[in-house]
């Protein structure tokens, strides 16, 4: 039985979190990143992430933008975003919970005199128009129109 079955009506959240992790800096591809969030135990599916352009300082960066979900307090979430700061060698990471919380999740080696930034909405990039259900903003490349005005997925 698996853990999502063994929880079914005993009152356990599953957490939904949108990722954007920047991809300069580390040698880890679009994939990659998707490989280390599995490791981490969020629940990715293959059509849930994409690379778009993101910024990070005024600088244009290629950013994963990935939408998970998890079983997890927002305390091991946190925990678990640092330890993925330390391996992606990234300064912070930018999470979205449940469609409302914004965090930036620094790495566990921030100095402490250094000032952090402030989630910005305006930056984040989301896994999906939030106006229109599971329709995946940057996925848009993916689709293929056929002539019966039906969409499928080209992968």
């Amino acid at each position: 039985m698996s853990k999502i079955e063994n929880c079914i009506g005993s009152g356990v959240k599953i957490t939904q979190v949108e990722f954007n992790i920047g991809l300069n800096g580390h040698m880890y591809t679009e994939n990659g990143v998707a490989v280390l969030l599995r490791q981490a135990g969020f629940k990715l599916y293959d059509d849930a992430y994409f690379v778009d352009n993101g910024k990070y300082l005024g600088n244009d960066e290629p950013t994963f933008v990935g939408l998970t979900s998890i079983i997890a307090s927002i305390k091991e979430i946190k925990e678990k975003v640092e330890d993925l700061c330390d391996i992606l060698q990234q300064d912070c990471i930018a999470i979205l919970i449940d469609n409302y919380e914004g965090k930036l999740i620094y790495n566990k080696r921030h100095l402490k005199q250094v000032p952090k930034l402030k989630f910005d909405s305006d930056l984040f990039i989301n896994a999906y128009n939030k106006n229109f259900n599971k329709n995946y903003k940057s996925n848009k490349d993916r689709y293929d129109m056929n002539n019966d005005g039906t969409r499928e997925i080209c992968g």
